[in-house]
């Protein structure tokens, strides 16, 4: 289900880089049933996997006729601004399909 970021749906039984964040350092990741999501030190919210019912926050439109709502690596997400109006994430974390 790429929820390991490597671009591969193989299993993995031993800590493997994340590539594409290899130059972000994260400070938060969080892992889901079929998808995971890191906070870089920079505020910067990445999501990758499967997000069937809108897991991944890619806006991804739940009657896509091939049904795969998949990114394969991380991608990195648009921050919602808060009353401060800052435009960053903090922490993250993932349950089964939320």
């Amino acid at each position: 289900d790429y929820a390991l970021g490597h671009d591969a749906q193989d299993d993995v039984f031993t800590p493997k880089l994340v590539a594409m964040l290899e130059v972000e350092t994260c400070t938060s990741v969080g892992a889901g049933g079929c998808h995971s999501a890191a906070v870089s030190m920079s505020g910067r919210l990445y999501t990758w996997g499967r997000g069937f019912i809108g897991q991944l926050g890619a806006g991804n439109d739940v009657n896509d006729p091939e049904g795969e709502y998949c990114h394969p690596l991380p991608v990195q997400i648009q921050v919602t601004s808060n009353a401060d109006g800052a435009e960053f994430a903090v922490n993250v974390s993932c349950g089964s399909c939320h």
